[in-house]
Formats: C-alpha cells, sequence, structure tokens
C-alpha cells in the first residue's frame, strides 16, 4: 500500500472514530485548502459531521464562493454563522 493510501485511509478512520465518538460531530471550517480535504473527506464518505463556518464580515470573495462550490459539487449546505452587529458595535 502507498505512504498516499496509508495516510488517507487513517484520517478517514480518524474521522469515523471522531464522528462515532463524539456525536454528534462539528466541523469548524475556514474554506482553507486544508479544511477543504477534511471536507472532501467527510462529504465522500457520508460521515455524520456537521460542517460550519463562521463569516466575521471581513471574508474574501473567494473564500465566500467555496460555499457555494460545496454546494454544488456535494449537494452540501455549510452552515454559516454571522455575528450580531449590534452586539459587535457594542463591543
Amino acid at each position: 500500500m502507498s505512504e498516499f493510501t496509508l495516510r488517507l485511509t487513517g484520517t478517514i478512520a480518524t474521522l469515523e472514530r471522531i464522528a462515532r465518538e463524539h456525536a454528534p460531530a462539528v466541523f469548524a471550517s475556514s474554506l482553507a485548502a486544508e479544511d477543504m480535504v477534511l471536507t472532501d473527506l467527510i462529504l465522500s464518505e457520508d460521515l455524520p459531521i456537521t460542517i460550519f463556518t463562521l463569516d466575521t464580515g471581513r471574508l474574501h470573495a473567494e473564500t465566500r464562493q467555496m460555499v457555494a462550490r460545496v454546494q454544488e459539487c456535494y449537494g452540501y449546505g455549510i452552515k454559516i454563522y454571522r455575528p450580531d452587529d449590534a452586539a459587535v458595535a457594542a463591543y
């Protein structure tokens, strides 16, 4: 078995264990490349792990477009949480 295959199967096994032992499991994604790898594994393996991201209002357009790409490619809607504008202004 190749090094890549070993790492891939190990990562999938870890994600499966997390989903099983820490249900309901939730993944906080920055939508960066490394998080998109985990997103692909979670969704491709149909793991019961919810994915969300934080929209601080300062995300780059390319980053926001990743949410739409995930919906398009996987049929999965990443949950988006935004801060309450009034609470931020008061802070």
